[in-house]
């Protein structure tokens, strides 16, 4: 290739890095830099757009699991009974669905096992239902020597899963709530709205907007 061909006005790679620098300096910011991205690139757009979607939906999902709890708390309030189990489950779906999608938008097995080990044998009897001291002794075993720390295979479809069988029992919750609240309770209308939510979210995952 002719040395006469190449365009002198083209920027060396030491004049970029140096560009780079100067804007650093400057002050901007991974944000900037995003959304300049996100102008530039129409499959960025669509990566932010579904994003931002995904976030909506997930707190709409925390905000009935919230409702459902709150109903239950109020009624065991009523009936002067210690909070029960019923009310302990879809704290725990909250909780879990809550930590584990703010550790990464994409949860592993892994951080799956993490998250239950982190709770009292009481509190895995009721996500896991029948976790035997050889469930816990196994599930820590993979945790500490990375078996299921296969990230680059993991798309996160194993702890939605897990987390839509755990939403599916608070639905069954909230439906047995409606059922004892009358229809001109103030809580009739959200919690129908609630279960509306969650059903959606366990069927497809998505939601209307």
């Amino acid at each position: 290739m002719p040395f006469g061909d190449i365009d002198r006005d083209e920027p060396t790679l030491a004049e970029r890095v140096q560009r780079a620098k100067v804007d650093i300096l400057k002050g901007h910011t991974v944000e900037t830099d995003w959304k300049c991205l996100v102008d530039s690139h129409v499959m960025l757009k669509d990566v932010a757009r579904d994003a931002k979607m995904r976030g909506e939906l997930f707190a709409n999902v925390l905000c009935a699991l919230e409702l459902i709890a709150d109903v239950l708390r109020t009624s065991e309030k009523t009936e002067d009974e210690a909070p029960n189990q019923e009310t302990a489950l879809v704290g725990l779906a909250s909780d879990l669905f809550s930590s584990l999608y703010t550790v990464s938008p994409i949860p592993s097995r892994k951080q799956w096992k993490e998250a239950l080990l982190r709770l009292s044998p009481e509190e895995q009897m009721l996500v896991v239902r029948e976790p035997t001291p050889a469930w816990a002794k196994a599930a820590a075993d993979t945790v500490r020597e990375g078996d299921l720390d296969a990230d680059e295979d993991d798309d996160g479809s194993f702890v939605e899963e897990e987390l839509k069988a755990l939403v599916k029992r608070c639905i069954v919750l909230g439906r047995r709530c409606k059922r004892s609240v009358p229809n001109d309770s103030s809580k009739s209308q959200p919690l129908s709205e609630a279960i509306n939510i969650l059903t959606s979210y366990v069927n497809d995952g998505a939601l209307e907007w």
